[in-house]
Order: structure tokens, then sequence, then C-alpha cells
């Protein structure tokens, strides 16, 4: 999980060799440039200050960097998206785009001022136990990522023995000091229910449906048993358990071409070469249906 809770605002250049006012940096409170909000997989941001002419892909390893990820290993894991969240429609972003060129992209598909740029990690490792050992900022940031992708939209859908399995998979991380029958007092339970809340932990149908008493029992029973794991032993296990019922490594893409073709494929978040393969197939599966259809 990425630490801290400020928000912090960073400045870059513009690759131009001559610039314009708009674009040179400056310090403190005289850079007048536009500021980009880049939203992380925890609810937190950075704040970048930076030119029209500044491409995604600088924007990525500045606030990576300040993330304490090494830029130069790890970079290749990460990709920015514009996301309308009313709308739920999300658009990766090509690394050399400048943020006019964003601007000027998405302006006709989306109501750019309700949209918010998201740092998310794009391509997944092979191996998840060696990109803890190389990277822990990247593991961290990833699980993140799946477990919040998991508890806004896929929760509500799965029975109650993962979800709980889950949830105290994900409490036992989060509080990793606390001893194995704390749930079981109820001023503890009400302490964490009040102050930190269980939305983050299980879906709200059980939460609003389970009696208090009822949810406290369940919960200490299963929060137990994972009570002797530490930290990256919780990521390791919720990330296995997962896979049963959601697959977090694959993405669905709409692709259309021409007036009558549309195309859903199922791509796996493996490799920068895995998608570009993907998508030579499913362009030659397009122009192939196309020309039968002639």
């Amino acid at each position: 999980m990425v630490r801290g809770e400020m928000k912090k605002t960073f400045s870059i250049r513009s690759k131009k060799k001559v610039k314009s006012d708009a674009d040179r940096i400056s310090t403190g409170s005289t850079d007048q440039r536009p500021t980009v909000k880049v939203f992380l997989p925890n609810g937190e941001f950075r704040s970048v200050k930076c030119g029209d002419t500044t491409d995604i892909k600088d924007i990525i390893h500045l606030v990576i960097e300040s993330l304490g990820v090494n830029v130069v290993t790890a970079h290749i894991f990460y990709g920015m998206r514009i996301e309308h969240p009313q709308s739920l429609r999300a658009f990766w972003l090509r690394r050399w785009f400048t943020v006019q060129e964003v601007r000027a992209k998405y302006e006709h598909m989306l109501p750019l001022d309700e949209c918010r740029y998201t740092l998310r990690i794009k391509f997944f490792p092979e191996d998840l136990t060696s990109f803890y050992l190389k990277d822990k900022a990247s593991f961290f940031f990833l699980y993140d990522q799946i477990k919040n992708d998991y508890l806004n939209h896929v929760a509500e859908k799965v029975d109650q023995d993962i979800a709980f399995r889950l949830g105290a998979l994900e409490m036992r991380r989060h509080f990793k000091d606390m001893p194995p029958n704390a749930l079981g007092k109820k001023s503890n339970f009400e302490i964490l229910e009040k102050e930190v809340g269980f939305t983050k932990f299980l879906p709200k149908s059980i939460i609003e449906t389970m009696k208090s008493k009822a949810l406290r029992k369940i919960l200490n029973s299963y929060f137990k048993q994972y009570s002797e794991l530490n930290e990256e032993q919780c990521c390791h296990k919720f990330l296995e358990l997962l896979p049963t019922i959601h697959r977090y490594d694959l993405e669905t893409f709409k692709c259309s071409l021409g007036v009558s073709i549309a195309i859903y494929n199922m791509l796996t978040e493996t490799s920068a070469r895995s998608l570009e393969c993907w998508l030579d197939i499913i362009f030659f599966q397009a122009v192939f249906h196309s020309k039968n259809d002639d």
C-alpha cells in the first residue's frame, strides 16, 4: 500500500527546447501552470504541475518515483487512464500523448471537467512473489488496485464464505498488530466499525443485512484463521483466493472496425508483447470476417 496521507505537488519541464512562458518550470506559488491530479488505487492522489507539451510518460515517471518505485525497471508495468466516474467509461492513454493532445482527442467524447486521470498497473508481472522481492512499492500498489477493483465491482456478486475470507485477510493485513481475539470484544468491534468502517473489507450487502452480533461472531472466526499471517502473506493469500471467483488479470476491450463490426475479447494483462499479439489477432479476425461479408 502506498504510505502516507499527504498529497504532494510536483513540477516537470516541457520537452520542447524553446519553452513558452506557460511551459517554463518555476517553484513555489509563482508557478501558474495547470495542475493535473493523478489518482492512485488507494484513494490518494498526486498533483503534477505541467505544460501542454508534457507527455503522459513523464507524468507517470514523476508520480511513481514519488512512491518509491524504481522508475528504470518498473515503469513498463504502469499506465494512465482518463476516466469518467459517472458513466464508468475509461480510456488508456498513449504514453507519448501530450496533455494538450489528450484534451484534443477526448474533449468530444467525454465531459473533461468531470473526468480524472488514474495511475494503474497495466501489464501484470509474470510472478507475484518475485515481483514483491524486487519492488515492494509496486507490489503493494498492484495489491491496492486489485483489492479496490474487487470491492467496487465484484464483491456484491460473491458468496458470503469467500467475501468473509477476503475481508478477514485484508483486515489482518490492515491491522497486522491486532491480537487474534480482538474482534471478540464488543467494544473493539464498535470502535472498528465507527472509526474505520467495514466497507473497506466487506460487501455493503453483508454489512447492511446482517445483525451486528452475528457479523462480529462470523468475522472474528475468520479473522482467527489468519491471525498468524504477516502483511506479505495476507496479500499473497488474498491474491491466491480471489481468482477462484474473479480473474483480476483480465480486461475486456470492445474493438469496433467499420460500421457493423464489434468484437469483444478478453486480454491477459501480462506484457506489452502479449497485448500487441492479441490486438494483431483481433484485427486479423475483423478483417477476415469483413471480407467474407463482402
